[in-house]
This record gives structure tokens, C-alpha cells and sequence, in this order.
């Protein structure tokens, strides 16, 4: 029985080597192959010359609207109910809660009345 189990680790670990002795030996022969093609590659390269064009846009800035008189936002909002408990330096507790008394009002009165005509009430 430990005849067998020799003879059949033994077996195991040689094939074992020979699928990593043939991968090693793919991988080395196709790096060359691709190594020999690319030295044999070679590409023309043509182009314009640069130049200096003027520039003229195709629209207007004035012609495009990024907002929408059916859209209402609320920005600058919390990011947290109490900033006293995070570690955070990008934002201003005193300028959040400044935006919160003084502009969310309005936004949200704003959000309201675009609800209310929005839906005809």
C-alpha cells in the first residue's frame, strides 16, 4: 500500500512539473514569435501639417438652456446630521447650517410651487 501511494505522489508531481515545464516553455515561444513579428512590422506614418486655425463655435451659448423651467434643485445641502460626530474638512458646519436657515426655505418653497403648477392645482 505505501508502494502505491509513492509510486502515485511521484506521478502526480511529475505531472505536475511537466504542465508547468510546457507552460513555460508556450510562454517562451510565444513571446518570441511576437517579439519576431513586431521587429518585422513597420508602419508609414503620414500626416497634415499643423496649423493654426481659427476657431468659430457652431451654436451660440446663448442658444442653450441647462436648466429647465420644470426643474427645481436644492444645493449645498447636509451632508450629515450632526457634524460633531464626523471627521470631515471639506465641509463648513456654520456655512452648512447658514444655507439650511436662509436658502433651503426657499428652494423647498420653490420645489412646492412647481409641484402645484406642475400637477394644474
Amino acid at each position: 500500500m505505501k508502494r502505491i501511494y509513492a509510486l502515485a505522489t511521484a506521478l502526480i508531481l511529475l505531472m505536475a512539473l511537466a504542465i508547468v515545464g510546457w507552460g513555460a516553455w508556450l510562454n517562451y515561444s510565444d513571446e518570441n514569435q511576437i517579439a519576431k513579428r513586431m521587429a518585422n512590422r513597420s508602419v508609414e506614418l503620414t500626416a497634415a501639417r499643423a496649423a493654426r486655425r481659427p476657431f468659430a463655435p457652431v451654436l451660440s451659448l446663448d442658444a442653450l438652456r441647462f436648466s429647465s423651467e420644470a426643474m427645481a434643485d436644492a444645493c449645498d445641502t447636509y451632508q450629515f446630521k450632526d457634524y460633531s460626530k464626523y471627521e470631515s474638512s471639506i465641509f463648513d458646519p456654520e456655512h452648512k447650517a447658514k444655507v439650511r436657515e436662509e436658502i433651503f426655505p426657499q428652494q423647498r418653497r420653490a420645489a412646492y410651487e412647481l409641484g402645484k403648477r406642475l400637477v394644474g392645482a
